[in-house]
């Protein structure tokens, strides 16, 4: 510090020419970092001991200024060095060798004091829900379920961190790091209580069992059905519940036992590496199988007294359904052959009441208007009809339909208001009562049993946990919105439901309202300053704040969830700001006003004209939506990013809303991270089905003359899939797109394609052509086994889909790098294992070449091994007649079986037409 003490000393008589003082080391940090040494240099001038009293030098009087320890904790760094340091400033210049570690010094002395003042507000606590889940990626990022044994690790830690309560920060240290094997043991305990079985493959036989829930789907209908009995499966092999679809709308309601012959199926995997696993998700909510019914459904038992009310009535059916002659055709006078639980009943009974109110609703007002009407009282929106649906989401309020976090928000509120309201009226309970307690108690009944009314999903469910959080915090006398009762909020559900981390519900939903309390935390004080006083607004001011805040919070949420929405949906709004400034305050004023009026009288009959209301409130949101969705570019499409991006924007939110000082600006670094990585990230080239029935292929760089991106289709995959493969490359057309076909060169053996770099992908219908595809093409799938010795670079036949799921593959610099939905040796309960003797390397390289070049030495040698196979001359016997799959259809079980003799022209001369 030698030289720190010759600058001070060189700078002595300073304050004698300019008045500026020199440092007046008054806190504790950086008394530690400059040590006591230099007053030896110095001497006895007492002028730059920070001991030194400057009242008792009148030309040391100004040290009596704030200097850097005597600012305000929360003062931003940009004006402390403005106007604390600026004297300072002027002293350091004239020692440049130590001005580096002087700064570095001060930094962190500042830092220091941030993070002591976030520690003083108790900040560091919301980092424990964070661990947790840390803990819950941990577990279901593994390749096999694992036991419960880090619990034991989270109980030692948590009893080592109750001994040493004298000593705070190792008190904090492992409770903090008992969070992460804490989350890993509620991962594993949650698998251990929900172990429902699974089907493992299609099966076709007779089905009986409960209906739990009937959702309508335009003409058709859905089921959910706990089933007895199906294709003569042992019980311990028997789904939990399986969901049925019906082509047309039939008079069925919950809590009946019905019979049918049924199609089902393993819920689907994810259609892409990184995409959204479906079937996880139907297994957490006991969900093992899906199908549709091949012929009538016959109604074992009615239990029309265990009920008490008719079933709703169908879309295009009179309202006391159909007549009874039909009816009694489709009943039998079995007796079914067990009694439904107590818990399927009543979720029966909350089902019919909800059809019932929503055929009421609906009804009242007619029209698409009155269908969204009823869905945001009951959560059903089997009446919306899909052009609606791409309207709503278009102009970025579709989460208006479902019921979550705003619709119980509104709900509460609209309870806790009319509560307190109605006691503040009387003057004893005004005086007398703990009128905001008490309506809060209220608020949190009402809310409870709207979320049980609603259906109690998964969704629902966790808004009203947040809901009582911030409820019981009026109870305790705390503050109702805080980030700690949004941290207790967040444990408790993912203690509860850890996989729901995994979802976009949980992620979208929580930082939004993280966002809001940062929004509604603006203006940050410190403990013991008062708050500045703000002059009174004026008129154009007041009338202006409403839209004004509508706005602000709209583009809080969509800063915040913005990340999440790409990740699982790969779609932007850029107009989603204005639909929700425009179509909110109908909802919030009249819409859910209404909806809470209209619940309250339906049992006295009187609700219709409110309905009526509520219906006429929701024809301007649609006129906005439609108004939205017919502008141009209002639906931005994203390439899928890669989870680095995820991670990094994830991280920049987490630490942003978590700390309340200055320190929260460090999230610009990983947020300008997590953007880089969202540029960078590769587009795949191929994307192949699960089952081989069809592939997607991006030929090249840039787009069209119409602007669209320059893919194919090939084969005939689920449209379901084909949308999740062009959201993932960014396209946002939809399955139907005849323009998908373009590019293409097609015949009834397959489709080949070509690419700009040369390189060819094809996709095999029949197994007679993957010898010569083998030969030609670069990358080959195929719904069928592929013969050994296939020299493509990539071969995705129905052994290897079937063992390692649907697949994306990377052709850069001459090697080819395939992604796999399974990881090899993965087995989870939702996705066992198949046994497979053949796994295609993850890369491999291959050499892209002319068609031409690839036609000339195609080696045919062995096609002719295959029974019926003509290698050359004219098409000989009957071309067959193939159909397009189903979207929810596996591949034939005998795709493999020998084909008859077709006599198809070789791929070389494919013509432009599209598969059948």
């Amino acid at each position: 510090m030698k030289p720190v003490a010759r600058a001070q000393g060189g700078a002595a008589d300073a304050p004698r020419r300019s008045g500026a003082p020199a440092f007046a080391w008054d806190g504790p940090a950086l008394a530690a970092e400059v040590p006591h040494a230099a007053s030896a240099e110095v001497g006895a001038d007492s002028r730059f001991s920070d001991t030194a009293d400057p009242g008792t030098d009148p030309a040391r009087e100004d040290l009596a200024r704030p200097g850097l320890w005597s600012l305000p904790t929360y003062s931003g760094l940009a004006r402390r060095l403005a106007a604390g340091f600026a004297r300072e400033a002027r002293l350091l210049r004239r020692a440049p060798a130590e001005t580096p570690r002087v700064w570095a010094v001060m930094a962190i002395a500042q830092t220091r004091g941030w993070l002591g003042a976030d520690i003083d507000q108790r900040r560091h606590w919301l980092w424990l829900p964070v661990l947790f889940g840390c803990g819950v990626i941990w577990y279901f990022n593994r390749l096999t379920p694992g036991d419960a044994g880090p619990s034991l690790v989270a109980a030692c830690a948590l009893l080592l961190a109750a001994m040493t309560r004298r000593q705070p920060a190792a008190r904090m240290a492992l409770i903090a790091l008992a969070m992460i094997p804490a989350g890993y043991a509620a991962s594993a305990l949650r698998l251990a209580a929900l172990d429902a079985p699974v089907l493992q493959r299609p099966a076709i036989g007779e089905l009986t069992g409960y209906i739990v829930a009937v959702d309508q789907r335009g003409a058709g209908s859905r089921l959910l059905v706990a089933p007895v009995s199906f294709a003569n499966l042992p019980p311990q092999q028997l789904p939990r519940l399986v969901r049925l679809s019906l082509r047309q709308a039939e008079p069925l309601r919950a809590g009946v036992m019905v019979r049918t012959k049924a199609r089902l199926l393993p819920p689907p995997e994810a259609a892409r590496p990184g995409g959204y696993d479906f079937a996880r998700d139907a297994w957490f909510r006991q969900i093992g199988g899906s199908g549709s019914a091949l012929g009538r459904v016959a109604v074992l038992n009615e239990m029309q007294a265990a009920w008490g009310d008719a079933a709703p009535a169908q879309p295009g059916a009179p309202a006391q359904g159909r007549d009874k002659h039909d009816q009694d055709s489709m009943r039998e006078t079995s007796a079914p052959p067990t009694a439904s639980p107590w818990a399927w009943r009543l979720a029966a009974w909350i089902d019919n009441r909800r059809m019932t109110l929503t055929d009421r609703i609906a009804g009242a007002w007619g029209g698409q208007a009155g269908a969204v009407a009823a869905a945001l009282v009951t959560g059903k929106r089997g009446q919306i009809a899909d052009e609606t649906n791409v309207w709503l989401r278009a102009a970025g309020i579709y989460h208006i339909i479902s019921i979550s976090g705003l619709h119980m928000v509104l709900a509460a509120g609209m309870f806790f208001w009319t509560a307190r309201a109605a006691l503040a009226l009387s003057p004893w309970c005004a005086l007398h009562l703990p009128v905001r307690k008490i309506a809060a108690i209220l608020a949190m009944a009402g809310a409870t049993a709207y979320c049980i009314f609603s259906g109690a999903d998964v969704a629902t469910e966790r808004s009203l946990i947040m809901i009582l959080a911030m409820l019981g915090a009026i109870l305790v006398d705390r503050p109702a919105l805080s980030m700690h009762n949004l941290a207790v909020a967040a444990m408790v559900v993912l203690v509860r439901e850890p996989e729901s981390l995994l979802g976009p519900g949980f992620q979208m939903s929580f930082a939004a309202v993280a966002g809001l309390i940062v929004l509604a935390d603006r203006g940050v004080v410190t403990p013991g300053q008062p708050r500045r006083r703000r002059p009174q607004p004026g008129l154009i001011r007041r009338m202006a704040a409403p839209l004004v805040a509508v706005g602000l919070t709209t583009l809080v949420c969509e800063l915040a969830t913005g990340p999440f929405s790409v990740w699982h949906f790969q779609s932007v709004y850029p107009l989603g700001l204005i639909g929700n400034a425009m179509a909110l305050p109908f909802l919030s004023l009249v819409v859910m006003p209404a909806a809470v009026v209209g619940v309250a009288l339906t049992p006295l009959g009187l609700d219709w004209p409110v309905w009526w209301v509520m219906g006429a409130a929701t024809e301007p949101v649609l006129y906005v939506a439609m108004r939205i969705a017919a502008t141009p570019h209002a639906v931005a499409g994203v390439a899928a990013p890669g989870p680095g991006a995820l991670l990094c924007l994830s991280a920049a939110i987490v630490w942003f809303v978590i700390w309340r000082t200055p320190l929260r600006w460090a999230a610009l670094a990983p947020a300008l991270a997590g953007l880089v990585l969202l540029q960078a990230a590769p587009t795949p080239d191929v994307l192949a089905d699960r089952q081989g029935r069809g592939a997607l292929v991006v030929r090249g760089a840039g787009r069209d003359a119409e602007g669209r991106l320059r893919v194919t289709l090939l084969g005939a995959p689920s449209s379901f899939t084909v949308e999740q493969w062009l959201r993932a490359v960014g396209d946002q057309r939809t399955a139907a797109d005849p323009s998908l076909r373009s590019g293409a060169r097609c015949d009834p053996l397959g489709c080949i394609v070509t690419r700009d770099d040369g390189g060819a992908v094809a996709w095999s219908r029949e197994r007679r052509s993957l010898f010569e595809d083998c030969a030609r093409a670069d990358v080959v799938v195929s719904p069928h086994r592929a013969p050994s010795g296939c020299g493509a670079a990539v071969m995705l036949d129905r052994q290897t889909l079937a063992q390692l799921g649907a697949a994306s593959i990377y052709l850069q610099e001459g090697a080819a790098t395939v992604r796999r939905v399974r990881k090899t040796g993965e087995n989870w309960p939702w996705t066992p294992a198949k046994p497979s003797r053949y796994e295609p390397p993850a890369r491999r390289t291959f050499q892209p070449t002319k068609e031409a070049e690839r036609q000339e030495g195609a080696d045919l040698s062995g096609v002719a091994d295959l029974p019926g196979v003509a290698t050359s001359g004219p098409a000989s016997g009957r071309a067959p007649a193939f159909r397009k799959a189903e979207p929810d259809e596996e591949a034939p079980d005998e795709a493999d079986a020998a084909q008859p003799d077709q006599g198809s022209p070789p791929h070389g001369k494919r013509s432009e037409a599209a598969v059948p």
